[in-house]
């Protein structure tokens, strides 16, 4: 299955995973810069504040604040101040410090444990059959929203706040 997916990936996804791996390519491509700097940042502001961090959705002007940035509004760097942190754990751990970040993840830790010992009940009793597919659909959908949390910011969706 891996090989077979590996060969029929389309050409723009091996040129976007390319771009990853290349300083150059995330020098001059826009958003992947936006994507370095916004980890960078929420890095910087974990390292100043660690235990409280700088408040739930105090990120951009924190950057204006604490790291005295300077909203561009023309050229190349124009709007990243804006962004919030391109990675979820990492706009957690700065806006709520890093037992904040924990408390965070181990949530999603917890809640992906208990549905896969729900499933262990459920995919034994016969009759309720519907509770492990419900339970193991949940399951799914909690780690593929765990490792989107990696790629993706709360920036829209601020689901845990």
């Amino acid at each position: 299955m891996l090989t077979y997916t590996y060969f029929n990936t389309h050409q723009s996804y091996w040129e976007r995973i390319g771009t990853i791996f290349s300083m150059d390519s995330i020098e001059s491509e826009r958003s992947a810069l936006s994507r370095v700097l916004q980890n960078q940042q929420s890095i910087e502001l974990i390292k100043r504040y660690p235990i409280t961090g700088v408040g739930l959705g105090n990120f951009v002007q924190a950057k204006i604040d604490i790291l005295k940035l300077v909203p561009v509004t023309e050229g190349e760097l124009r709007g990243f101040i804006k962004y919030a942190a391109h990675n979820s754990y990492l706009g957690m751990g700065a806006e709520t410090g890093i037992i904040g970040a924990l408390i965070f993840s181990m949530i999603i830790i917890t809640s992906i444990w208990y549905c896969y010992s729900s499933e262990r009940y459920f995919k034994t009793r016969d009759d309720l059959l519907l509770f492990y597919k419900i339970s193991q659909s949940i399951r799914i959908g909690l780690i593929g929203f765990a490792f989107c949390s990696i790629f993706l910011p709360n920036q829209f969706n601020l689901v845990f706040y």
